[in-house]
């Protein structure tokens, strides 16, 4: 089972799709509406996929994203106050507001299976979304993570010290870096 957690287009959904053949499923987060509509495209007729159009983070909420103004909207982000030191920069009307969950909640609710895998790019919320994962990210089942760090973003929200605290987080539940 993988997580895709910042699916944007599909393009790594729909590669891990197909390692996971039959036998495998693979959950995949977009929260940005824009995006979201090319990956559901993008993972027509893919039977092991199942689709989510929200976000991750460390508690259930309705955040503001703002769309990425490049040609996949890969630099789309949560502009929401979650756990910044810092308020968000004013966004003159760009925002559109989305779901965000908790992955353990998803497991908890039943409406995502346990992940042996998980892809987290998410432009700056990495941190919300690992704490969102709870007592998950300790399941001898969870194999991998990988984390794309978004360092600017990360100390434009006053969370300089999140990558940090990524590391630390995931050498304390068992994780090679």
């Amino acid at each position: 089972t993988v997580w895709d957690v910042g699916a944007n287009v599909g393009y790594y959904t729909r590669q891990f799709a197909e390692r996971v053949g039959g036998k495998g499923k693979v959950f995949a987060f977009e929260p940005s509406p824009v995006n979201f509509t090319r990956l559901s495209a993008a993972c027509t007729g893919l039977d092991n996929v199942q689709l989510y159009q929200m976000g991750l983070g460390r508690e259930a909420a309705t955040l503001a994203l703002v769309q990425g103004d490049d040609e996949l909207g890969a630099t789309s982000r949560v502009v929401g106050n979650t756990g910044a030191l810092r308020p968000p920069p004013p966004l003159e009307g760009k925002e559109t507001l989305v779901e965000i969950r908790t992955g353990q909640g998803l497991i908890q609710g039943g409406d995502a299976l346990a992940p042996n895998v998980i892809k987290i790019d998410v432009e700056g919320f990495e941190w919300e979304v690992l704490e969102g994962l709870g007592a998950q990210l300790a399941s001898s089942s969870l194999r991998a993570i990988g984390v794309e760090v978004h360092f600017g973003i990360l100390r434009e929200r006053g969370l300089a010290a999140a990558p940090q605290r990524i590391e630390d987080a995931l050498v304390r539940n068992g994780f090679r870096l």
